[in-house]
């Protein structure tokens, strides 16, 4: 009987010990996994530049165009759109080996869909016709897993960019 006895705390000491080994490992995952959740959701800024300008105006016969994403999105006939288009210069904002992820995302993004671009209604004539190719705008970003998403587009700090370089 005291040898059983022995035995039976033994193994519920095992167990016990195995238990809290599971779950401060099973808590350490989570911790990780909650840490990687709120760095992707973090914004960030990098630069882009400018690869080319379109002017689109669309009719009844051209009257949608595919986004950033590949997804089709329609605009009413007589719609202008001031398209600057842009590649995104970095990621350095994201430490290694996420950063050569998202190059790669970026790369095979750009393949499949082609350059990003940012568009404005006749309201953002200026900011389009104030920007020339090879010029470097501002983007604001985050990512989830290898997809990135754009918060906004600063044309503007073209010009505080250029005033910096001088």
């Amino acid at each position: 009987m005291k040898r059983s006895l022995k035995t039976g705390l033994t193994v519920a000491l095992v167990v016990l010990i195995v238990l809290v080994g599971s779950g401060y490992y099973v808590l350490r995952k989570l911790d990780q996994g909650f840490e990687q959740l709120n760095q992707a959701k973090a914004a960030r800024h990098t630069t882009a530049t400018v690869v080319r300008k379109e002017y689109v105006n669309f009719d009844k016969a051209n009257h949608s165009y595919v986004g950033n994403l590949g997804d089709v999105i329609e605009v009413p006939p007589g719609t202008e759109y001031w398209r600057v288009y842009y590649r995104i210069n970095n990621f350095d904002q994201v430490p290694e080996p996420k950063r050569s992820a998202l190059i790669a995302s970026e790369r095979a993004r750009i393949a499949t869909y082609g350059d990003r671009f940012h568009h404005w209604g006749p309201e953002g004539k200026d900011n389009y016709q104030s920007l020339k190719e090879g010029d470097t705008i501002g983007v604001t970003y985050r990512y989830i897993g290898d997809e990135k998403e754009i918060i906004n587009v600063d044309t503007q700090s073209n010009k505080a960019l250029q005033l910096t370089a001088r």
